[in-house]
């Protein structure tokens, strides 16, 4: 196997989400934790160039990051959703290529706050828009269409 260098102040990651790029490197996105590992710290993004590992931040903060889902459309796009509870929505992130990320926060109420990798799921469509799906507190299955813009 191969294996990532954390920063020693994080615990390992969770969640991953992983997809791969034009010449097959592994792209993966996943929820750091604080150093106690029990709240979601932010969203961590490590690509693979070669032998050599890049981890970025892509959003911390405490209860940032449940729930990384990562996907790669037809154009090319990367598209990142997670959770953060700080303000109770839905975070949805394209970019192109190694360019920057495009952040859009969606309020979603209802959403659970703590929310498990069972709980939400994303698809892209052909025309290149996300499809999100996931459990209310409430007990309802909701899904959105988010466009990139």
């Amino acid at each position: 196997g191969v294996w990532i260098q954390m920063h020693p102040d994080w615990t390992t990651g969770d969640m991953p989400s992983m997809v791969m790029d034009d010449e097959g490197n592994p792209i993966i996105a996943f929820m750091a934790r604080s150093a106690d590992g029990k709240a979601p710290a932010g969203v961590k993004l490590a690509t693979r160039k070669g032998a050599a590992w890049n981890v970025e931040w892509i959003d911390q903060g405490h209860g940032v990051g449940n729930q990384p889902l990562l996907k790669r459309d037809r154009q090319g796009r990367y598209h990142l959703a997670y959770w953060d509870e700080r303000d109770s929505s839905l975070k949805y992130l394209v970019r192109k290529g190694t360019g920057p990320w495009d952040k859009q926060a969606r309020r979603v109420e209802g959403l659970m706050s703590e929310i498990q990798p069972s709980l939400m799921a994303m698809a892209i469509a052909a025309d290149g828009t996300a499809r999100v799906a996931f459990w209310t507190n409430s007990g309802h299955l909701e899904f959105r269409q988010l466009a990139p813009r």
